[in-house]
């Protein structure tokens, strides 16, 4: 199952993970077979290849053939005898005996020619056996001959007994042949279905190579496009708690009715300004402000009608206070403001311009109702770099009540050497 992130970049469920896992497994492990069977094949052909090319398959047939030339060339010094065509022709039949019993003899044979006799000629060994008995006797014979009658008798009793002996050993050429025509055409055979295997094997190998290569790609592409995804949505959900905790750390430190600072954001920040005030050796003050006779609008007009008038006194408090200073809403109908004086007009100016503001405004609160309000103002100033934050709003405050008490909408500070209130 493919899903999809702000509807751009798909990526996979962990059942088609899962497949694409067991196909990928499944390539991998075809291929491993396929290159077993591969090399099988190899070993098959080269095995059945050494096989072929043994030498002692056409050596039996020299062998065969050779023993053949020897006993046919003992003929034919038997013949020259018979015709008195060669003086020393027992010498002769003596050396070709020699040779005939030498070619025979086991002993000085090195041919493994054995093994493929009985398989292919089981008489072969036979003939030869005969053949080498005879031998023998002949030797014997030729030994006892002493003169021209005796040896011709011996030549006479040579190729009378060799010919059938030669005639059945070129019937073992023959059959040797034809068993050796079967032997090679089993062998195309072989070769030719080693061939298709081997073929075969090596390109499935090879389809099966390109598949798995082609599905690790496959699989390379998908792990990107999912990294992809996941940082995407790694970096969107960064994002998103980056816009949370901002909305969270406004909703902590902003009034809701007001927009402005709440009580605890405020002292972080006027704390903040004091410290810097200090460090940079600038004079600094505190008003605290409160909307008089506040609870009788909320008696007459109702609460909606007192959170209209916080509203106003808020806009005209932003407006006095827009370049420099912080204030914010610190109780119910209290506020409180901190600001760097430097060379700008004393604080008591500002806040006789705040009330002045205040009270000339109308604030409608329907279409029959319009009202106006004061405020009492307190002013503190720090005596020196140690006065704290909570002092100074403490004197603002006794500064405020004395400004109540002196008939509201009024501005007091609290070390005025006059003791005044000023309205």
């Amino acid at each position: 199952m493919k899903f999809v992130l702000n509807n751009e970049k798909p990526y996979y469920g962990e059942k088609a993970l899962r497949k694409r896992k067991f196909i990928t497994n499944g390539l991998l492990g075809g291929s491993v077979f396929l290159l077993i069977i591969t090399v099988i094949s190899l070993w098959l052909a080269m095995n059945q290849a050494r096989v072929f090319s043994k030498v002692h398959y056409y050596l039996d047939t020299w062998y065969i053939s050779n023993v053949s030339s020897e006993l046919y060339r003992l003929m034919l010094s038997a013949h020259e005898i018979k015709s008195e065509d060669y003086e020393q022709g027992k010498d002769d039949i003596s050396l070709r005996l020699d040779v005939l019993y030498a070619v025979l003899n086991k002993e000085s044979n090195d041919l493994n020619y054995r093994t493929e006799f009985k398989e292919y000629v089981p008489d072969a060994e036979n003939i030869f056996h005969e053949l080498k008995t005879l031998t023998i006797h002949w030797s014997d014979l030729l030994e006892q001959a002493h003169d021209d009658k005796s040896l011709m008798l011996v030549s006479n009793t040579i190729i009378e007994e060799a010919k059938p002996l030669r005639l059945k050993i070129n019937t073992t050429i023959a059959k040797f042949n034809q068993s050796y025509n079967i032997k090679e055409i089993e062998q195309k055979e072989w070769q030719g279905k080693l061939a298709i295997l081997f073929m075969f094997s090596f390109l499935i190998l090879l389809i099966g190579i390109i598949l798995f290569i082609w599905r690790l790609i496959k699989n390379h592409q998908v792990t990107e496009a999912m990294a992809d995804t996941l940082r995407e949505a790694n970096y969107t959900l960064e994002e998103r708690v980056k816009e949370r905790t901002l909305a969270l750390q406004y909703m902590a430190s902003v009034d809701e009715l007001t927009g402005i600072y709440n009580r605890r954001a405020f002292m972080e920040k006027a704390e903040s300004l004091i410290i810097k005030c200090n460090t940079l050796d600038l004079k600094y003050g505190l008003l605290m402000l409160d909307i008089d006779n506040f609870k009788s609008v909320n008696d007459h007009h109702g609460h909606l009608a007192g959170d209209k008038v916080i509203k106003s006194v808020t806009t005209s408090i932003r407006y006095v206070f827009l370049e420099s200073g912080i204030f914010g809403r610190i109780g119910g109908e209290e506020f409180a403001a901190i600001l760097p004086l430097g060379n700008k007009p004393n604080l008591l100016e500002i806040a006789e311009k705040t009330r002045r503001l205040i009270a000339e405004n109308i604030i409608v609160i329907n279409d029959e109702v319009t009202i106006s309000v004061t405020v009492s103002i307190g002013i503190a100033y720090p005596d020196n770099t140690d006065e704290t934050l909570t002092q100074l709003l403490s004197n603002a405050d006794v500064a405020l009540y004395r400004a109540k008490k002196a008939g509201r909408n009024r501005v007091s500070q609290f070390n005025d050497a006059n003791n005044a209130p000023h309205s």
